[in-house]
């Protein structure tokens, strides 16, 4: 699938060229050492690495050492913490003072996960800079789309961007990462039957545009990934790589369709939710991305069972209406 996916025929066969610009894939052991080579090879000679204070000492280190050896010039720079002590947020603010550091370099390398992978892209797009990637974890699957989650004012938007050109990503790395995170990947993905449920929905009942190919690019691999959970709960180097791969398809599968649609519906709208309120209240957001949305695919599971079983649904309504709080005090207690 991804030899189809790199080499331009996938998108030629649907009629969708020009909508991926993923061309390269290295998912495997030591292969941070490649990138320097890769981009002097491609002709890239100014190159600014990205990252967190963490993910520059587990694999921004090794980045900066493979281009010193390729004999290319280059920047760091470590995005802070935000007032929280945690990661950095990607919020307008972060993303424009990267913007502003940015000088002569013709490329941008991202290392970390979503975070850091947002910050970079929503930047080389403003800057209209190509990018690589490089997850220091398999926590979701926006690596390969062309859109970033950007939190404005308060609002998580989610904003157009360019498609990452090049992924490397190290199991070794990968397979360490805090198995929360890994986990959070897996959650991420669970949503798939549901949000395409809701984009099929969306284009019967309301006109949205709906294309299958993208829709079941990811059918078989997602089945194949239920397989693969215990060993991702358990940090198994095997199982990290098949949620990796299924990860990176569904970023493809989004950057296919020039929408979410293929891998968000309603539930990462709760989560986008959460992490709302939690920033207008002053608050950390309440935990990783994808976690929030394997609980909200719960959610939204019931919903759609009540629709395929409407007389389950709305059963005892008229009873649970009338016992329903009406004020504060009532919500409270």
């Amino acid at each position: 699938m991804f030899k189809a996916i790199v080499d331009g025929s996938l998108a030629r066969r649907c009629g969708m060229e020009g909508k991926l610009a993923f061309h390269t894939l290295e998912l495997g052991h030591d292969v941070l050492g490649k990138i320097g080579p890769f981009a002097r090879d491609e002709g890239k000679r100014i190159v600014r690495v990205v990252s967190d204070e963490r993910t520059h000492e587990i694999a921004g280190k090794a980045v900066v050492q493979s281009l010193k050896d390729a004999g290319l010039t280059f920047s760091v720079n470590i995005l802070p913490d935000d007032d929280f002590g945690d990661p950095p947020c990607a919020d307008n603010g972060t993303v424009e003072a990267l913007a502003n550091a940015v000088g002569d370099d013709d490329l941008l390398i991202s290392v970390g996960a979503g975070t850091v992978n947002d910050i970079v892209k929503m930047t080389a797009h403003m800057k209209q800079l190509p990018f690589y990637s490089v997850p220091t974890a398999a926590s979701m699957n926006g690596y390969t789309s062309a859109i970033a989650a950007i939190l404005s004012d308060g609002v998580k938007r989610t904003l157009p961007t360019g498609q990452v050109s090049a992924v490397f990503g190290d199991l070794d790395v990968l397979s360490q990462a805090p198995v929360v995170m890994n986990v959070a990947g897996f959650g991420d993905l669970l949503s798939k039957p549901f949000s395409n449920a809701c984009w099929y929905l969306g284009a019967t009942l309301a006109g949205a545009q709906y294309s299958e190919v993208p829709a079941e690019l990811l059918d078989g691999p997602f089945s194949e990934l239920l397989a693969h959970a215990e060993g991702i709960g358990k940090g198994d180097a095997e199982a990290t790589k098949k949620l990796m791969e299924v990860l990176l398809l569904s970023g493809c599968a989004m950057a296919l369709a020039g929408s979410s649609s293929p891998a968000s519906g309603g539930e990462h709208l709760l989560s986008h939710y959460w992490d709302m309120v939690a920033h207008c209240n002053g608050r950390s957001t309440p935990s990783f991305h994808g976690t929030q949305v394997g609980i909200a695919t719960v959610l939204t599971g019931r919903l759609y069972e009540g629709i395929l079983r409407p007389s389950v649904m709305f059963a005892g309504v008229s009873e649970r209406l009338a016992n329903h709080p009406v004020d504060r005090e009532d919500w409270v207690d």
